[in-house]
């Protein structure tokens, strides 16, 4: 199944959409932490003004009835899509085929969408080696189409460089 935009978006973006994952609630705290919500929202606007792809943001429900800081970071990103908790599994995966780019933390949906080859830019923190980052992914989409980031130190630019090299 595919999920579909409305009509006014699709129209506007040409059908160009990025997938964002960030939730901040649970052990993703940590990721905040060192790549707090102004950076990833400026990453974001960076990279969606320079691509024109349009921010769509997925989550479960928990994340839409218990997570403040999501709604600090839609408040920064203009022109985003907000459908935390109002898509479900079949619909993810319909935005999963239809996206150009997936954009968050690792997680289950967007480890899907990476293993299958979607071009993704997934943000890890410290507590992992870098290996395990590549280690859960299939040899074919590392350094091609998904590139892993540690959080530790992260600046703005150094995402965006690692984002514009999967297109």
């Amino acid at each position: 199944p595919r999920m579909i935009l409305p009509p006014a978006i699709t129209n506007a973006y040409g059908g160009k959409f990025m997938l964002c994952f960030f939730p901040f609630i649970g052990t993703y705290q940590a990721h905040e932490k060192d790549f707090p919500v102004p950076l990833i929202a400026d990453t974001i606007n960076q990279f969606t003004k320079s691509t024109g792809f349009l921010p769509v943001f997925i989550g479960g429900i928990t994340e839409q009835l218990m997570d403040t800081k999501r709604l600090e970071l839609l408040a920064l990103v203009p022109n985003a899509v907000d459908l935390v908790g109002k898509t479900p599994l079949n619909e993810v995966f319909g935005l999963i085929q239809g996206c150009q780019m997936l954009f968050g933390y690792h997680s289950g949906i967007p480890n899907i969408g990476t293993a299958l080859g979607k071009k993704s830019v997934l943000l890890w923190d410290d507590r992992f080696p870098e290996s395990t980052s590549y280690a859960c992914m299939p040899p074919w989409v590392r350094q091609t189409t998904y590139h892993a980031v540690t959080t530790k130190n992260l600046t703005v630019d150094a995402c965006l460089k690692r984002m514009y090299a999967t297109l």
